[in-house]
């Protein structure tokens, strides 16, 4: 399955990582400057791990999705071409990203 850059789906999908990268940015230093018990509860892991697997989920997705020709300007839908431009480019961050380091 190949998602278009531009469907419905994909937007969504990126709404959906684009709100728990956004929860990261202040739950993170947040817990690493003051370490509230809340934190630690069992709950809050649980969530914290799921955000982790949305973001390697949105790895396999960003190898699933096409690209546009910046000379033709129509979407690519070849896969090794769409697997090496991402790792080009986003891949290394999003690798470093979604690795804990706890």
């Amino acid at each position: 399955m190949i998602l278009s850059v531009n469907s419905p789906r994909k937007i969504k999908w990126d709404l959906i990582v684009m709100i728990l990268a956004t929860f990261n940015c202040f739950q993170i230093p947040f817990d690493v400057a003051f370490e509230p018990p809340l934190f630690k509860s069992p709950l809050f892991v649980f969530t914290n791990s799921l955000i982790d697997i949305m973001f390697a989920l949105d790895m396999i997705v960003s190898f699933r999705t096409t690209v546009i020709d910046e000379k033709t300007g129509g979407e690519v839908k070849n896969l090794k071409f769409l697997a090496v431009q991402y790792i080009k480019g986003q891949f290394t961050i999003d690798l470093l990203a979604t690795l804990p380091f706890d």
